[in-house]
């Protein structure tokens, strides 16, 4: 059922990255505060300060990213473009890990 689902490959934008940065970084909004806290104390120079990784984030930052990502969903899915699957959207990948998710595979039918 959700063989090829577990191929997908995107790609984040140019301008996807350059808006991130621009709200994270540069003219962090208030909501994003935690996250810019945590990125630039892991960047500092100083070892063993990771708190902003692929593997580790701190608590806060994580929680203000999910909110952020939330709350401006339909504008953060134009960040990306789905290479692979050829016939992938978002939508479709969406929906696809919300069955991987589902905590009772009966749901799976309700979704």
């Amino acid at each position: 059922m959700l063989a090829q689902s577990y191929d997908w490959l995107l790609f984040l934008t140019d301008a996807g990255l350059s808006q991130f940065i621009e709200r994270l970084l540069l003219n962090p909004t208030p909501e994003l505060a935690p996250a810019r806290e945590a990125f630039l104390g892991s960047y500092s120079g100083k070892s063993g300060a990771n708190r902003f990784t692929k593997v580790r984030m701190a608590a806060s930052a994580d929680e203000a990213l999910r909110g952020y990502f939330s709350a401006h969903e339909a504008e953060i899915e134009t960040w990306f473009n789905v290479i692979s699957p050829r016939e992938g959207t978002l939508e479709i990948l969406q929906a696809d890990l919300r069955k991987l998710a589902a905590k009772d595979w009966r749901e799976v039918e309700q979704i």
